[in-house]
C-alpha cells in the first residue's frame, strides 16, 4: 500500500501530454491495482506520471492491452486514496524494470471518486516547476536499459505519425525470434493433417484444431469442389442484401438440428459470431455473469456492449451461485461460459448451470467451440453431454474446428435469430460465407451423423493419450476432451521443449502468459481422429525422452 507522504515535502513537475493535458511527476505515488477477471489479486506499482485522464505506473508484472482494472491511487495527505476504473491503453517491457503500462481511467461520471485526484492536480500544478515533455529530466532517468535502446530510440524518433509508437516499441515476440524460441505463425507447406510439412520437414501434427480429421474427408473435398463448379469461389454480398445462397439457408437449417435449436445464424468467423451475438443482445443496464476463463471473443464483445459485467471463478459452481443471489431477482441477466476451455480441455458444468439459470431466472449462453462434434454420444457437443439438448438459450460454435471449415454459429429461438440477422453488424455488414466452405460444411455434418467411426477413433486416441501422460506423472490438468494441456510452470521450459520436440519431428503450440496465467505454461496437444497408432507412440516416446532429460536437469 502508498506511503503516507505530505503534498509538501518535495517539488513536483509538469508536462504538457500530446493530448494537450498537464501530466504530474510526483515521486513516492503507489497505486494498488485489480483485473475486472481476478479482483482478488493485487499488483502494485510506482506512477511514473499522473493526470485527470489517466496514469503511467511501473508495475513487475505486465497486462493486455484494452484490459480493464481497478485502480487505487494513493495520493499523499492530505488528499487520501482515490478508487477509480481504468483500461490499458500501452505496454512497454524493460529489462530491467519490469513493464510501463499507460492507463486510462475510465467511467469518470463519478464527480466524487474525482474530487481528490482533481485537488491534487490543481495544487501540483500551481506550485510545480515546468519542463518540456521531451527535454526534461525525467526522460534521462527513465532510460530503459537495454542492448537495443539506442537504436529503438531512432526508429520511434523517425516515425513521423506517433499513433504506431507502440509498433515500434514491441519488443516481446522481437526478442523471442532472437534466440530462436519463437512458434508462432510458423508456416505450413501441405494439408492439415496427422502429419504436416514445415521448412521442408515433415512433423507429426499435434498441434491442430483439425479433431476429426474432416478437412481432409474425401466427401467433404468433393462437396467443396462440386459448389465451385456450380456457385463459383464467392457470394459476391452480404447476407442482408444479395449475397444468401441456398447453401447458407440449408447450413443453418442443419445446425440448427444438429444443435436441437429452433433456428440458427451462420458469421464468418467464431470471433465474429460472439462478438456480433454479445454487442446485439445485450445493453448496459442488462447483467451477464461469465466465467473467468471464457474466451477472448466473449470478453471482447462484452467490452463493445458495456453491461454490468460480472466474473465468477473458473468452473466454481458455488461462487456462481453467490454471485448470481447478488444480483436483483428481476434484472435481466445471462450466464457465459465455454463449453471446453481451450486452454485447459476441461468442461463446464452445464448441468449447474442450467439449474441456476433456471432458479435465478437467468439466460444460459455457452460457447461450443471445441465441442461440436468432440463432447456427447453423437459428437453434438456440451449440451447432448449433460442431457440438455433443446434447453440451452444460446449455443455459439465454429465451423473451423471438428467440423473442418471456417465460420461461426449461433443456435437459438426463432426470435432471436431474427432479430439478429437485421441487427447484428458483424452479420449485417460482412460477406457471407463461400459456397464451396457451405457445401463442405453440409457434407461435414452429414459425416458426422453417419460415420461415427471418426467420434469413436477420436475417443479411443483421446483416452489412450491422457492415461500414458497420467501414467507417466505428466500435469494435464483436468482435461476432458481434445485438447491436452501439458503444464510445465516456466515459459523458458516450454519453449525448449516445444523447440526440441519440433527438432525430433512433432509439431505442438507453447501457451503462455498472458494467453494463460503466470506459472501455468503449458504446450496444448491437440488429439484428432486421424492420429494412428504410430503417431500417439512417436509423440510419447519423443516427449518423455524430453521430459527425462529435462527432469534431470531442472
Amino acid at each position: 500500500m502508498g506511503e503516507d507522504v505530505s503534498v509538501s515535502e518535495q517539488q513536483t513537475t509538469t508536462f504538457i501530454n500530446r493530448r494537450g493535458a498537464a501530466r504530474i511527476i510526483y515521486e513516492n505515488i503507489t497505486c494498488d491495482l485489480k483485473t475486472i477477471e481476478n479482483d482478488e489479486a493485487v499488483m502494485t506499482g510506482y506512477i511514473k506520471n499522473i493526470g485527470q485522464e489517466g496514469l503511467v505506473a511501473q508495475f513487475n508484472k505486465s497486462l493486455t492491452i484494452s484490459q480493464r482494472v481497478y485502480i487505487t491511487v494513493n495520493l499523499p495527505q492530505p488528499y487520501g486514496n482515490t478508487k477509480l476504473d481504468g483500461r490499458v491503453i500501452w505496454i512497454s517491457m524493460t529489462e530491467n524494470s519490469g513493464f510501463l503500462i499507460g492507463i486510462n481511467f475510465i467511467l469518470l461520471d463519478n464527480q466524487e471518486k474525482l474530487k481528490s485526484l482533481k485537488d491534487f492536480i490543481s495544487y501540483n500544478i500551481s506550485n510545480a516547476r515546468i519542463v518540456d515533455r521531451r527535454k526534461g529530466e525525467k526522460r534521462a532517468n527513465d532510460r530503459r536499459e537495454s542492448n537495443n535502446f539506442i537504436d529503438q530510440r531512432r526508429r520511434e524518433r523517425r516515425i513521423q505519425k506517433p499513433i504506431f509508437l507502440k509498433c515500434v516499441r514491441y519488443n516481446r515476440m522481437k526478442r523471442l525470434m532472437k534466440e530462436n524460441i519463437y512458434f508462432y505463425l510458423r508456416e505450413i507447406q501441405s494439408r492439415s493433417g496427422n502429419k504436416i510439412i514445415v521448412k521442408g520437414k515433415e512433423l507429426r501434427n499435434f498441434g491442430s484444431n483439425n479433431y476429426l480429421g474432416l478437412t481432409n474427408h474425401p466427401l467433404v473435398k468433393e462437396a467443396a469442389i462440386k459448389a465451385i463448379e456450380k456457385y463459383g469461389v464467392g457470394s459476391g454480398g452480404v447476407r442482408v442484401l444479395s449475397g444468401t445462397m441456398d447453401l447458407h439457408n440449408q447450413l443453418e437449417k442443419k445446425l440448427a438440428n444438429l444443435k436441437c435449436g429452433e433456428d440458427c445464424i451462420v458469421y464468418s468467423s467464431g470471433y465474429n459470431a460472439n462478438v456480433g451475438v454479445i454487442s446485439c443482445l445485450i445493453s448496459k443496464d442488462e447483467q451477464v455473469i461469465i466465467d473467468e476463463k471464457s474466451h477472448a471473443s466473449i470478453i471482447d464483445g462484452c467490452l463493445l456492449s458495456k453491461p454490468n459485467m460480472t466474473v465468477f471463478r473458473h468452473n466454481n459452481m458455488i461462487d456462481l451461485e453467490r454471485k448470481l443471489s447478488k444480483i436483483p431477482s428481476n434484472a435481466p441477466k445471462i450466464i457465459m461460459t465455454d463449453g471446453v476451455f481451450s486452454m485447459d480441455g476441461d468442461v463446464a458444468k452445464l448441468d449447474t448451470i442450467y439449474s441456476l439459470g433456471e432458479r435465478y431466472k437467468a439466460a444460459t449462453y455457452i460457447d461450443d467451440a471445441h465441442s461440436t462434434g468432440v463432447l456427447g454420444k453423437n459428437g453434438k457437443g456440451t449440451a447432448e453431454l449433460f442431457h440438455l439438448e433443446g434447453k440451452i438459450d444460446l449455443t455459439i460454435g465454429t465451423l473451423s474446428k471438428a467440423l473442418g471449415g471456417i465460420g461461426g454459429f449461433l443456435v437459438g429461438s426463432k426470435d432471436v435469430i431474427h432479430y439478429l440477422k437485421h441487427n447484428s453488424r458483424s452479420f449485417v455488414f460482412s460477406t457471407s460465407l463461400p459456397p464451396a466452405i457451405c457445401a463442405s460444411l453440409l457434407k461435414a455434418i452429414e459425416v458426422i451423423e453417419t460415420e461415427p467411426i471418426w467420434h469413436q477413433k477420436l475417443w479411443q486416441n483421446i483416452n489412450y493419450i491422457t492415461k500414458e501422460l497420467l501414467n507417466k506423472g505428466y500435469n494435464i490438468g483436468k482435461t476432458e476432451s481434445a485438447i491436452i494441456p501439458i503444464i510445465f510452470k516456466n515459459d523458458d521450459l516450454t519453449y525448449l521443449i516445444t523447440k526440441e520436440l519440433e527438432q525430433e519431428g512433432i509439431f505442438v503450440s507453447p501457451v503462455v502468459y498472458p494467453a494463460v496465467r503466470k506459472n501455468e505454461s503449458r504446450i496444448r496437444v491437440s488429439i484428432m481422429a486421424s492420429h494412428t497408432d504410430d503417431d500417439l507412440q512417436f509423440f510419447l516416446e519423443k516427449l518423455n525422452k524430453i521430459y527425462d532429460k529435462h527432469k534431470i536437469t531442472q
